[in-house]
């Protein structure tokens, strides 16, 4: 989604900037940070498995919309695996089975997606360097700048709490969360405005 070269471009010439493997992984930890805040994903391309139970209806919706076209692989944007049970083996659902449109996947023969199966789909997510949505990727620019700030802070010798998301580990300042609330709510408005709300 952002590009170390493009974050770095950021700071004026002779600013304490970060380097370029700090730059990559400082953007690594804010996306990651905001994919856990909203429930979305916001990273570069990758493939994601997806495991849904059968809700008797002839529609199920994946959590993004695969992409589709040049790089998609399989070429199909979008492969769906079948298990008469939980735990059972999940088998290969011809493409005729079903249509994609969109992030909805509707089930043409039969015409539902049977109740008390399981359904995989396994499909490619996520943004080409500098590409995606604009807010997100200026909210990502400026997490990860304040943690930049924050670390530059901390060796200055305030005080400093270290934790963990994922693989990521990273350093907040003071109140964390709460204080990068205070200094940049533009980041809080666009987690609000891409957050997942379960229906």
């Amino acid at each position: 989604m952002l590009t170390p070269e493009t974050f770095l471009a950021r700071y004026p010439a002779g600013a304490a900037a970060p380097g370029s493997e700090d730059a990559a992984r400082l953007i690594a930890v804010a996306t990651a940070w905001m994919e856990k805040q909203t429930d979305r994903i916001f990273g570069d391309v990758r493939a994601v498995d997806t495991v849904v139970d059968g809700n008797g209806k002839d529609v199920l919706w994946l959590v993004e919309v695969p992409l589709e076209g040049e790089g998609s692989d399989p070429p199909d944007p979008v492969t769906v695996y079948e298990a008469a049970y939980r735990g059972a083996a999940f088998v290969l659902l011809e493409p005729w089975e079903w249509v994609l449109r969109g992030r909805y996947v509707y089930r043409v023969r039969p015409a539902l997606w049977w109740r008390g199966r399981e359904y995989l789909f396994r499909y490619l997510v996520g943004y080409a360097p500098d590409t995606g949505p604009a807010d997100v990727r200026e909210a990502v620019a400026q997490v990860a700048e304040w943690l930049w700030n924050q670390g530059r802070a901390a060796t200055a010798g305030q005080g400093i709490r270290s934790e963990r998301l994922g693989d990521y580990q990273y350093t907040l300042g003071g109140d964390g969360v709460e204080r990068l609330r205070e200094d940049i709510p533009f980041v809080f408005d666009v987690i609000a405005s891409w957050r997942r709300v379960p229906v």
